[in-house]
């Protein structure tokens, strides 16, 4: 299962990642301070998230897959 796009919301911190769409990759490629790591610590956040770790009270996000499964994660 491929990820097609992501967006994330981090209220307590006030940040987010706007909608980004990927193609079929395997490295972020940019320069200094464009958001490759957030990219990669939201993706991380999600799973703790999932796994149990983390709580869903500061975090909204939006994740499509390959096969156009949505799944959404939002602050209730």
């Amino acid at each position: 299962m491929k990820i097609q796009k992501f967006s994330f919301s981090h209220h307590r911190e006030n940040w987010h990642i706007d909608e980004v769409s990927f193609d079929d990759f395997n490295l972020l490629v940019g320069p200094s301070g464009v958001g490759k790591t957030r990219i990669l610590k939201a993706l991380e956040t999600i799973f703790g998230v999932a796994l149990g770790r983390e709580k869903l009270d500061d975090f909204e996000w939006t994740i499509h897959f390959s096969g156009s499964v949505g799944v959404e994660g939002k602050k209730v």
